[in-house]
């Protein structure tokens, strides 16, 4: 839960991380929800889809969504913008 202000709470959203530039996990994926499951519970699929959940979102991370401290563009684009003079460069020298 988000802290009160005004008296009024709400739950997090992945749009609350983000604007901090951070990956919001499922609750399925997170260490809270892993250690509850009970004995005998499936806990190795439940850890098996908390990665794949963990996956999904760190690529989404990495390749669609803009990050502030990289000039709102995400980093698998920042990188190749940064590669372009240097691939530029190197032909010239060939």
């Amino acid at each position: 839960m988000l802290p009160s202000r005004g008296g009024k709470t709400r739950e997090l959203t992945k749009e609350d991380f983000s604007q901090r530039d951070s990956i919001f996990l499922k609750p399925e994926a997170q260490f809270d929800y892993l250690v509850s499951i009970p004995d005998g519970g499936d806990l190795a699929g439940a850890i098996i889809a908390a990665k794949q959940s963990i996956e999904a979102r760190r690529i989404d991370y990495n390749t669609a969504r803009p990050h502030t401290a990289l000039g709102g563009l995400a980093p698998l684009t920042y990188a190749a913008h940064r590669a372009l003079p240097e691939r530029k460069a190197n032909r010239l020298s060939e």
